[in-house]
């Protein structure tokens, strides 16, 4: 069984922060609706058998993500080797084709940007691209039979990171669609 992780953006400072959200809104019998109070809550650090305390922070509504279960591995311009980092929910995840010209340097070219998002159809992720098309990720990644009128599921693309005709694919996590910046 997964661990159930959410995030939010903190009002005030717009900091993401990890825990399990839960509606305050006030209940209203003959009044206007309020608008909606969303606060997440995350146990604190505890050591040595010590009961655990309570960190709470409110938080903008409109920016819960929930975490995929999914972790990628992150290039090593950007992290360590090795080091994965989190899927969640609405994340910018830009896919990179890695060529080698005639003195064996690594060329790396951006061919996309996926969105991830979640499909309640379905009941699955899906990666949605929001630069770049399907045709493209095709060509330059030798995938004859990507069909550019129809989103994948999102382990289709976690399926399909391996080695394709003398060329790889680099992921990297860049942003979340409820950060500022965006894409790069």
């Amino acid at each position: 069984m997964r661990e159930i992780l959410f995030k939010a953006k903190r009002t005030g400072t717009g900091e993401w922060f990890e825990g399990v959200p839960v509606d305050v809104t006030p209940l209203q019998c003959f009044s206007e609706p309020q608008a909606k109070e969303i606060v997440m809550v995350r146990a604190g650090f505890a050591d040595w058998g010590m009961p655990r305390s309570l960190e709470y922070t409110k938080v903008d509504p409109e920016t819960v993500c929930q975490c995929t279960g999914e972790e990628i591995f992150q290039n090593e311009n950007t992290k360590p080797c090795f080091e994965s980092v989190k899927v969640w929910e609405n994340d910018l995840i830009a896919i990179y084709a890695i060529t080698y010209d005639d003195d064996d340097t690594p060329v790396r070219k951006r061919i996309a940007v996926v969105k991830v998002e979640w499909d309640d159809t379905y009941k699955m992720l899906f990666a949605q691209c929001v630069e770049g098309d399907m045709d493209t990720i095709a060509r330059e990644c030798d995938i004859s039979y990507l069909d550019s009128s129809s989103d994948y599921p999102f382990t289709f693309w976690l399926e399909y990171m391996e080695n394709s005709a003398g060329k790889w694919w680099e992921w990297e996590v860049i942003g979340n669609i409820h950060d500022k910046e965006g894409t790069e």
